[in-house]
C-alpha cells in the first residue's frame, strides 16, 4: 500500500513539474476522422512514438494473462467485447455466452472483479473465471415453480384498491411482481457467496444465500409476498429486505419491510410511523437504517435514523427536502423555494439537533462530494460549502469532476471543455490536453492515467508522459451511452 501511494506521488509531482494550471491550445488530433463502419474496430497511435495497431484475434489456448495488467473487459459492438491492456494496446476478443445486447457488465462482476454471472435464460445463469474462461458453476434463480397468479391477485386485491386495478390488471400486476422477484441476484461480499430468490409458495419468494464452495443453498426468511428488493449492509451481515405483491408505488398496506441478521437467520420486521406514503429505507451506516417517509419525483419529506442494534428511531427532519448530504458527522438537507428564488442549507447532528442553516438567493444543485465538502453549482458557477455551512467560490465554473479510486486526484471538466487534474484537496495541478473534450472519463485502478470516451471513439491518458493513445473507434461510444467496461483482477 505505502509503495502504490509513493507511486501516485511521484506521478503527480512529475506533472505538476511539466505544466502549469494555465489553459492552452490543444493540437490538431492526428488520425483518421472517417468512422468505421457499425461492425468494426479500428485503433491507432496517437503520439509519433506509439503507433501499434490493435487486431485482436482468438487464439486456440487462453492465454489471459500473456495481457499483463491492467486489463479491461470492454464491449465495444452489439456483439463484440475485448479483454484490453489500454497501456500495451494487447488485446484479446472474448464472445460472452449470453445474447442480451444490453448486458450490463458491472452489475455482474464478483466482488473480487475475477468471476462473472452469465444469465443464460429468466431462471439459469453459469458463473466463468474470467482469467481463464472456465465455467465454475451452473447456477439456477428458478428452483421450483409455485406461483399461481390467479391465486396471487385474489391475496392482492384488498391491498391495492387505491390502485383501482381491473382483474385484468391486477393478473399483470402480480405476474409482473413476480418475474421481477425471481431475476433479483445479488454478490455476497465474497466470490463464494451469492444471493438468488426462489419460489416458496404460490404467492411468495424469499431470498436465498447460495455457498458455491460447498453448493449449499440456505432460505433467509419465510415472509409473505414477493421480493421486490433487498440490500446488503457494509459490514455483510445484515439485509435490507422490502417485499409485496405489486411493484406499484401509492399501495401502502402491500408493502412490508424487514431486517435479516444473517448471523442467527432471524428477520426482524421494519415497523412504519403513522402518516408515511411510499417510504424508503436504506442502509446509512453498518448498524444504522436511514428511513424517508416519503419520496416523490420531485423530493422527499421526513428523515431518520434507526439503530438496528436498539431499533431505536432518531427524527431528523421532519419537513420536505431535494437532497440531502453528509459531511463527517453532520447531516446537510437543502430545500429550494421558488418565489423568492433561494436555496436554503440545512445542517443537523446525527442526533437531530440543528446546528445551523444558510440561505443562498439563487437555486444551487448538487454537483460532487469529498468527505468535508460539497461542490455544488448556483446560475453556472461552482462553490464549495462545508459542515460548518461556510461557503466559498471554487475557482472555476465546474462541468464534471471525476475521481481517482483512491480519490488521490481527480480529474475536471469546467464549462468551457478546458480539463485540468486536480489534488486530493480539490487544488489545480495542471491543465490536460487532450486529443477531444472527454464525454466520460474511467480511471485505471493504480490512477496512473485513465481512459476517456468522446463521440464513437476511446483514449488512454498516461498522466506521468502525458500523452493520449487513440484505442478504439465505435459507433457504440455515442455522447448518450455510458461506457460497458469492468477492470478485470489478474492476482
Amino acid at each position: 500500500m505505502k509503495t502504490k501511494t509513493l507511486f501516485r506521488l511521484v506521478i503527480l509531482f512529475a506533472v505538476f513539474n511539466i505544466l502549469g494550471c494555465t489553459p492552452s491550445t490543444p493540437p490538431e488530433p492526428v488520425f483518421d476522422a472517417t468512422l468505421p463502419s457499425a461492425t468494426s474496430i479500428e485503433t491507432e497511435g496517437i503520439s509519433e512514438t506509439h503507433a501499434p495497431t490493435i487486431e485482436p484475434s482468438p487464439s486456440p489456448a487462453f492465454d489471459f494473462f500473456s495481457l499483463g495488467s491492467p486489463v479491461l473487459l470492454i464491449q465495444t459492438e452489439i456483439d463484440n467485447y475485448l479483454f484490453l491492456n489500454p497501456i500495451s494496446q494487447a488485446s484479446i476478443s472474448f464472445q460472452p455466452p449470453i445474447s442480451i445486447p444490453q448486458f450490463r457488465l458491472k452489475a455482474h462482476i464478483s466482488p473480487s472483479s475475477r468471476l462473472m454471472l452469465f444469465p443464460q435464460s429468466d431462471y439459469e445463469g453459469i458463473i466463468i473465471d474470467l482469467r481463464t474462461g472456465e465455467t465454475l458453476n451452473t447456477y439456477e434463480f428458478g428452483g421450483p415453480a409455485l406461483f399461481i397468479p390467479q391465486q396471487a391477485a385474489i391475496e392482492a386485491a384488498p391491498l391495492v384498491t387505491e390502485l383501482n386495478l381491473d382483474d385484468t390488471a391486477l393478473l399483470e400486476a402480480v405476474m409482473e411482481a413476480h418475474k421481477n422477484s425471481k431475476q433479483l441476484t445479488r454478490w455476497g461480499q465474497s466470490d463464494r457467496y451469492h444471493f438468488s430468490v426462489q419460489d416458496t409458495g404460490p404467492t411468495s419468494t424469499c431470498v436465498f444465500l447460495d455457498d458455491h464452495q460447498t453448493g449449499e443453498r440456505i432460505q433467509l426468511e419465510n415472509m409473505p409476498g414477493f421480493v421486490e428488493n433487498f440490500s446488503l449492509g457494509s459490514d455483510g451481515n445484515s439485509i435490507l429486505l422490502k417485499k409485496g405483491l405489486v411493484l406499484r408505488t401509492g399501495a401502502l398496506r402491500d408493502k412490508r419491510h424487514y431486517l435479516i441478521n444473517l448471523a442467527d437467520q432471524s428477520v426482524h420486521p421494519l415497523l412504519l410511523p403513522p402518516d408515511v406514503n411510499n417510504p424508503s429505507f436504506s442502509w446509512f451506516a453498518k448498524d444504522t437504517i436511514a428511513l424517508t417517509d416519503q419520496i416523490t419525483t420531485s423530493g422527499s419529506t421526513g428523515f431518520s435514523l434507526i439503530n438496528i442494534n436498539s431499533f431505536e428511531t432518531a427524527p431528523i427532519f421532519a419537513d420536505a427536502f431535494v437532497d440531502l448530504w453528509q459531511l463527517g458527522d453532520h447531516l446537510v438537507f437543502v430545500q429550494r423555494k421558488v418565489d423568492p428564488e433561494e436555496t436554503l442549507f440545512y445542517s443537523f447532528s446525527l442526533a437531530g439537533d440543528l446546528l445551523g442553516t444558510k440561505q443562498v438567493e439563487k437555486h444551487c444543485f448538487y454537483q460532487f462530494s469529498t468527505p468535508t465538502q460539497i461542490l455544488f453549482q448556483c446560475d453556472l458557477e461552482s462553490y464549495l460549502l462545508d459542515q460548518e455551512l461556510i461557503i466559498e467560490p471554487f475557482y472555476d465554473a465546474v462541468l464534471s469532476l471525476t475521481p481517482a479510486p483512491d480519490r488521490s486526484a481527480y480529474v475536471m471538466i469546467n464549462r468551457v471543455a478546458q480539463i485540468f487534474l486536480l489534488d486530493t484537496d480539490l487544488q489545480c495541478i495542471n491543465e490536460l490536453v487532450l486529443e477531444e473534450a472527454p464525454l466520460e472519463i474511467l480511471w485505471h485502478p493504480d490512477a496512473s492515467g485513465f481512459l476517456y470516451r468522446s463521440h464513437g471513439r476511446l483514449y488512454d491518458y498516461d498522466l506521468l508522459n502525458q500523452t493520449s493513445h487513440l484505442l478504439i473507434k465505435s459507433d457504440l461510444f455515442t455522447d448518450y451511452t455510458n461506457l460497458n467496461a469492468v477492470w478485470i483482477n489478474l492476482d
